[in-house]
């Protein structure tokens, strides 16, 4: 009698699920129709290029062959042109390979505006920022590294912003 592949049970995660993760998920097929296949592309614009750059610029398309549409406000164009391979070299750097090889530049108006760019992060004390430093410093410098130092600097803002509030006198009657 020949053995029958035994497939593993699928295993499905009860309770709560993050809303990014879900909306990963959902947003994969429509991002890769529009040909984005590296989403981060899109949502991580302005720490790639920079607010500078981001700001006179956003990316439309990303080819199958790696060629990236940008539209370009119309003054900035030359600039960009001129920035291209650093540009490319950002991109590189961030993704960790060479994820587009060729920038197409298209002027027109950028849309009004751009609600997946990050929040700046807050200012933290000397402490913080040295402790910070000293904890990734055993990492060499990757994105990874990167993206670790951004999540301590959002942890360490948010207990620096949790302990003011707790200091804070509160308005209202007292009990």
């Amino acid at each position: 009698m020949a053995a029958r592949s035994q497939n593993p049970p699928v295993t499905r995660r009860l309770g709560l699920r993050r809303l990014a993760d879900a909306t990963r998920l959902a947003s994969r097929p429509v991002l890769r129709e529009h040909g984005f296949a590296l989403p981060a592309i899109l949502t991580d614009w302005a720490a790639i290029v920079g607010a500078e750059l981001a700001s006179d610029c956003a990316p439309e398309r990303l080819s199958r062959s790696g060629s990236l549409t940008i539209r370009v406000a119309g003054p900035c164009a030359l600039e960009l042109q001129h920035r291209t391979p650093e540009i490319l070299e950002r991109i590189a750097g961030y993704f960790g390979h060479r994820a587009v090889t060729r920038l197409r530049l298209v002027q027109g108006p950028l849309p009004k505006s751009t609600p997946l760019a990050r929040a700046a992060l807050p200012a933290l004390s000397t402490a913080d920022s040295a402790a910070l430093q000293c904890a990734t410093a055993v990492l060499a410098e990757t994105p990874l590294r990167r993206a670790i130092e951004r999540l301590g600097r959002a942890v360490l803002a948010d207990d620096a912003r949790r302990s003011r509030q707790r200091l804070e006198p509160r308005n209202g009657p007292s009990l």
